[in-house]
């Protein structure tokens, strides 16, 4: 149990890094990494990112985790009424439902509040995916 939950704790701090690396490198911040706060808000009074960075993010994570948002369903957050408010507005369920590439969008800018809050969505999409590996063999 302790070395699965390890093996987690170090992709989740690799993934944290990778991200660091990618708001640095292509969209183009003077940061160093140590200077980001995982916890700080991407966008508005934390790092400042506005929605051409939010499109530029979801590409660039896409492609370095080999990942495609708009063939996921959207995670679902109960407990936030903003995702709810989505939810209604896109037509998904509180379980998450097929979306459309704007919608994934959308989805993302919710679920993009922080760092940490990106390394869950990125974690939980290499979960959904079907050639999802167990965490400990893959490697970033």
């Amino acid at each position: 149990m302790i070395g699965k939950m390890r093996a987690v704790a170090l992709e989740r701090a690799a993934v944290l890094e990778e991200l660091k690396g990618l708001l640095i490198d292509n969209l183009h911040l003077s940061l160093q990494p140590d200077d980001i706060d995982p916890d700080a808000a991407l966008f508005g009074s934390g790092l400042g990112l506005d929605s051409v960075d939010a499109v530029e993010l979801v590409v660039a994570v896409e492609d370095r985790f080999d990942l495609d948002f708009s063939r996921q369903t959207a995670p679902s957050e109960p407990s936030s009424a903003k995702a709810s408010d989505q939810a209604e507005r896109t037509g998904a369920s509180a379980v998450g439902d097929a979306l459309s590439g704007r919608q994934i969008e959308q989805s993302m800018r919710i679920f993009m509040r922080t760092l940490n809050a990106l390394v869950d969505v990125i974690l939980w999409a290499r979960a959904q995916s079907p050639l999802a590996t167990p965490s400990a063999t893959r490697s970033l």
